[in-house]
C-alpha cells in the first residue's frame, strides 16, 4: 500500500457544512468546502449544492466566486438566500429555485453571517461586520500605508480577524419588497444570532460584552430600535428559540462559565428567567457557532447534545428538566437543521470510517442515513485506518482514548507511537477521522489520542477538574493512556513520539520538560510561557483568569511554576516546533521562546513559522502551509522513530 501524501489527502478531501432542511423536509442545502488548483496556485473554496432528502439529484447551485455559503430556506420553500464574494467583496444574495440568476441584495465587505429570514418571508436579519473607522461606502486605497494603530480597549483583536479596534458585528434588517436594509446596532461590540419572534416583529440576539466569551440575550424592536435586556453578560450564550406565543425564548447558557450550558426559560419582556435543568450531556452540536433547539410542541423540544466524546439527538421536556436520547454515536455531529414538522434532522457527520458527509436522521422511523458520498473516491485510494477503544481509571475517573493503526495493520510487527494531545484544555476529540492521525497510520506510524481530565462532554466535574491545574492530573492521565499504548503486543515502547496544538502545544512542551520518555515532539502553537501569555493572547487576559486561578499578581505561582518555561531547562527531546506568524491566540513569541530554550541547551530542534496565518491556518489557511505542516511533521517522526519492523 502506497503511503498517505499529505497532499493528495487534503486536495482529495472534500466537507460539507452547514446542512439546512427546507420547510417541507423534500431538500436538503448545504456548503461544500475543498482545495482545489487554480492559475498553479492551491486554494480553498466553498460552492453551495442542493439534494433531494434521499440523496437524489443531488447538484451544485453556484459556480462563481470561491466563498459561497450560509444559505437559509424562505419560508416557503421557494428560494434560498445566502452569502458569496462572487463580486470580490462579500454580498448577501437571494436565488429563486425555480430558476434564474442569484440577486444581489447588499454588500458588506468585512463578512455577512447569521442569514435568519422573518416568518412571513419578507424581511432577512442578519450580522454583518462594520468598521467604524473604514466605511464600506468608502473605497479603499491599496497603495496607502497600513494605517496606524491605536486602541484603549483590551479587546482591540481577535485572532482569525486580527486587529479589530472597534470593529465589530452589527445586526441588520433587509427589506425585500423595499430593497432597503437597516442597522439595528451600533454599539461597537459584536452582536450575533438573530432570531425572529413568531409575530416578525422582533429579533432576540447576543450582545458580547467585555469579552469574547460573554454575552448577553437582548430583544430588539425591528420598527423602533427600542432594546430589551433579558438576560446578563455574565456567562457565555448556545443558542435560543422562541415559544410559539412569543412570550419566551429557550436559551442555552454557560451562566457559571464552566464550560458547560445549561437550558434557561426566559421571559420575553424582562420579568426574569427559570433554570430548567442540570444536564450531563454538553447542549449543541460538535459544530460551527450556536445550535438552536427546535420546539416540537408547547412542551417538548428537540436539541443537539453531546455526552462522552459522542453526538447525539435528544428530546428535551421543559416541564420536567428531563431529557430523552433518540440516537447517540461513535460519531462527531455539527450543525442542527429539522423541517417544519420537526420529523428529520439534518446535520454532518464525522466518524472513523468518513467524513464530512451530510446524514439525515428521520425521528418516525429512528433511522440515520448518511445522503452524500463527496469523499467515496478519496477512502477508495486511501483505506481509513483501523482503530480500537482504550480507557484508563485514575482518581475516580475514566480516562477514555483511541488508538489508529494502518489499515494494512499487521499484528506481528512493531509500530511506533504518537501521543496526539487536542486543544482546549476544554475541547474533546472524538472516535473520528483526523488527517494528521490517518495520514501517521498510513506511513505506519500508530497513533493513540485521549480526553484527560478537562475535556468537555464528559460532565461538568470532569471539565473543571483541570481549572488551576494545568500540567498536574491532566499530565498524568495521558501518561497513562501512553502505558496502556505501548502495553499493546504490536507497539514498540522505545519508540513514541508526542504531538499536540494549542493546549496540546502547552501539554507537549509540558511534557517534554518532565520526562525523557518520548523520542521526538511535534509542538504547534504552544502556550508556553503563562504570564507572557496573558499579555499578548487575545483571550488570556480574561480566559486565563478562569483557567489559572487568576491575573499574574493573583496567582504568581501557578503562573511561574506551570508554565513549561519554568522546566524546560530539564528537556533532551529532540523537537519540531510549528507556528503562524500571525496567530493571536497563541502568540509566535511562545514558540520563539521554546526554541530559544531548546537551542540554548544544545537540544535538536527546528522551528517553522509560517507567513501571516492565524490560530488555525492549518485548518484554513493557506493550503500549501497546511500541507506543509503536516509533511514536515511525519517527516520529523519517520525521521526520529523510524518505521514499523
Amino acid at each position: 500500500m502506497a503511503e498517505y501524501a499529505p497532499k493528495e489527502i487534503l486536495v482529495g478531501m472534500k466537507s460539507a457544512v452547514d446542512p439546512q432542511l427546507s420547510p417541507d423536509g423534500e431538500w436538503v442545502v448545504y456548503g461544500l468546502s475543498g482545495i482545489k488548483s487554480e492559475k498553479d496556485r492551491l486554494k480553498r473554496g466553498g460552492q453551495i449544492w442542493l439534494s433531494k432528502r434521499d440523496g437524489s439529484e443531488k447538484r451544485q447551485l453556484t459556480y462563481q466566486g470561491t466563498n459561497n455559503g450560509g444559505a437559509r430556506w424562505s419560508p416557503d420553500g421557494q428560494s434560498i438566500a445566502f452569502v458569496s464574494n462572487r463580486d470580490e467583496e462579500l454580498a448577501l444574495f437571494g436565488l429563486d429555485l425555480a430558476g434564474g440568476d442569484p440577486k444581489k441584495l447588499v454588500t458588506h465587505r468585512n463578512g455577512i453571517a447569521a442569514i435568519e429570514w422573518s416568518p412571513d418571508g419578507t424581511k432577512l436579519a442578519y450580522t454583518a461586520v462594520i468598521d467604524p473607522a473604514r466605511p464600506d461606502t468608502e473605497k479603499i486605497d491599496k497603495e496607502a500605508p497600513a494605517p496606524i494603530k491605536a486602541t484603549s480597549r483590551i479587546d482591540y483583536h481577535f485572532d482569525t480577524r486580527g486587529w479589530l479596534g472597534d470593529k465589530r458585528a452589527q445586526i441588520f434588517v433587509y427589506d425585500l419588497a423595499a430593497g432597503e436594509e437597516k442597522q439595528l446596532t451600533n454599539d461597537p461590540a459584536d452582536h450575533g444570532s438573530p432570531r425572529w419572534s413568531p409575530d416578525g416583529k422582533s429579533v432576540a440576539i447576543s450582545h458580547s460584552t467585555g469579552s469574547f466569551m460573554f454575552a448577553k440575550l437582548e430583544v430588539i424592536d425591528v420598527e423602533s430600535g427600542e432594546i430589551l435586556e433579558l438576560m446578563p453578560g455574565n456567562g457565555g450564550l448556545g443558542g435560543w428559540s422562541w415559544t410559539s406565543d412569543g412570550e419566551k425564548l429557550l436559551v442555552v447558557a454557560d451562566l457559571d462559565f464552566e464550560q458547560h450550558g445549561q437550558y434557561y426559560l426566559v421571559d420575553a419582556r424582562g420579568h426574569g428567567m427559570d433554570r430548567l435543568t442540570d444536564l450531563a450531556q454538553t447542549p449543541g452540536s460538535a459544530g460551527y457557532g450556536a445550535d438552536h433547539p427546535v420546539w416540537i410542541d408547547d412542551r417538548y423540544v428537540l436539541a443537539p447534545m453531546q455526552l462522552k466524546a459522542r453526538s447525539g439527538i435528544y428530546i428535551f421536556d421543559t416541564e420536567t428538566g428531563q431529557v430523552q436520547e433518540l440516537t447517540r454515536a461513535d460519531q462527531q455531529s455539527q450543525g442542527f437543521s429539522t423541517d417544519a414538522s420537526v420529523r428529520y434532522v439534518a446535520q454532518v457527520v464525522n466518524t472513523f470510517a468518513g467524513a464530512g458527509e451530510v446524514a439525515i436522521y428521520d425521528r418516525e422511523t429512528g433511522v440515520s442515513t448518511t445522503i452524500t458520498n463527496h469523499n467515496q473516491a478519496l477512502f477508495e485510494q486511501f483505506p481509513p485506518a483501523r482503530w480500537e477503544r482504550l480507557a484508563v481509571e485514575r482518581n475516580g475517573f475514566e480516562i477514555e482514548a483511541w488508538l489508529v493503526k494502518p489499515a494494512n495493520f499487521d499484528a506481528t510487527k512493531q509500530y511506533p507511537l504518537v501521543l496526539d494531545i487536542h486543544g482546549g484544555p476544554n475541547g474533546a476529540y472524538y472516535p473520528t477521522w483526523s488527517s494528521l492521525q490517518q495520514i501517521l497510520a498510513g506511513n505506519d506510524i500508530c497513533v493513540v489520542f485521549s480526553n484527560p481530565r478537562g475535556s468537555s462532554t464528559y460532565s461538568r466535574d470532569f471539565t473543571k477538574a483541570v481549572t488551576k491545574d494545568w500540567g498536574g492530573e491532566d499530565y498524568l492521565d495521558l501518561m497513562a493512556i501512553t502505558d496502556a499504548a505501548i502495553a499493546l503486543p504490536y507497539i514498540d515502547s522505545e519508540r513514541t513520539g508526542v504531538y499536540g496544538y494549542s493546549y496540546g502545544g502547552y501539554m507537549s512542551s509540558w511534557i517534554i520538560g518532565q520526562t525523557d520518555r518520548f523520542k521526538a515532539a511535534a509542538i504547534g502553537a504552544p502556550a508556553f510561557d503563562l504570564n507572557s501569555m496573558f499579555g499578548t493572547s487575545d483571550i488570556s487576559w480574561f480566559w486565563g483568569a478562569y483557567q489559572w486561578g487568576g491575573d499574574p499578581w493573583e496567582a504568581e505561582t501557578i503562573y511561574k511554576d506551570r508554565s513549561p518555561s519554568a522546566h524546560i531547562h530539564k528537556a533532551v527531546t529532540p523537537s519540531l516546533i510549528l507556528q503562524a506568524e500571525g496567530d493571536v491566540r497563541c502568540p509566535v513569541g511562545q514558540a520563539q521562546m521554546l526554541f530559544a530554550a531548546l537551542k540554548k541547551r544544545n537540544i535538536e530542534a527546528e522551528l517553522v513559522l509560517y507567513p501571516g496565518g492565524d490560530h488555525l491556518f492549518v485548518w484554513s489557511g493557506e493550503p500549501i502551509y497546511g500541507i506543509d505542516f503536516l509533511e514536515r511533521i511525519v517527516a520529523w517522526f519517520k525521521k526520529h522513530l523510524g518505521e514499523a519492523k
